[in-house]
């Protein structure tokens, strides 16, 4: 009896982790200048010019490469409330003498010491411009895409309009009110009646979901009510 309860608390889960079978609704990104967009690398200015070169010493032999990549990183950073980069550029590496440390005693070889010399400039970097997680949603419209878009290759906030993708039933729950009350409802977006029956599945899998299981409170049962309610009168509309 364990085991069929389990498998059962499971389906119920899975009701709502399937891919999304209705239209996939979303904001656009707003354009702004951002990190996310990369860097404007065509418009870079140097700002630090190379000065003194900077020694390396490292024991053990350490590679040039390595040792000039370090002192360059030290100069990277990223100024977002001016939308600006900085960024080191090495402009010359080169290796230098090693220096030996001997004893006094028999001139032994205590220990080498190996010398990179690195030559870094600064430079400024403005970040790109374009549409960009960071720059925000315009919340003025939204967007429909078909069932099986790519979610990844849309560039906004997408929402799947029946939260059959959901796993929680509360999030569900959440997730069904907030697309009545911003895009079913109001018909933020052209609804056909295959969007409207996805959404009245889901509302139908949360019902029977409470039912079993008593998974909500009163006033969320009422709720899950009214939002049948109101999606049978929109389906009833004329078209």
């Amino acid at each position: 009896m364990k085991y069929l309860v389990a498998f059962t608390l499971l389906t119920a889960s899975n009701a709502f982790a399937q891919v999304c079978k209705s239209s996939l609704v979303y904001q656009t990104y707003n354009s702004c200048a951002s990190l996310d967009n990369g860097l404007k690398t065509s418009d870079a200015k140097v700002v630090v010019p190379a000065g003194t070169p900077q020694v390396a010493t490292t024991q053990g032999g350490h590679n040039l490469d390595d040792e000039c990549e370090k002192i360059r990183k030290v100069y990277d950073r990223n100024d977002d409330a001016n939308h600006m980069a900085f960024r080191g550029h090495l402009v010359d590496k080169k290796e230098l003498p090693k220096v030996e440390h001997r004893s006094d005693i028999g001139n032994m070889v205590l220990s080498v010491d190996y010398r990179y010399s690195c030559t870094v400039e600064i430079q400024q970097i403005p970040y790109a411009e374009g549409p960009a997680k960071a720059c925000g949603v315009d919340t003025s419209k939204w967007l429909k895409a078909e069932a099986g878009t790519d979610p990844g290759s849309i560039g906004g906030e997408v929402r799947c309009l029946s939260c059959d993708d959901i796993k929680d039933a509360s999030r569900a729950l959440s997730c069904i009110a907030d697309s009545m009350k911003q895009i079913v409802k109001p018909k933020a977006v052209d609804l056909d009646e295959k969007d409207l029956a996805a959404v009245q599945k889901t509302v139908d899998e949360l019902i029977r979901y409470q039912r079993v299981y008593k998974a909500f409170a009163l006033p969320e049962a009422n709720q899950l009510a009214e939002i049948s309610e109101k999606l049978e009168a929109l389906k009833a509309q004329p078209k």
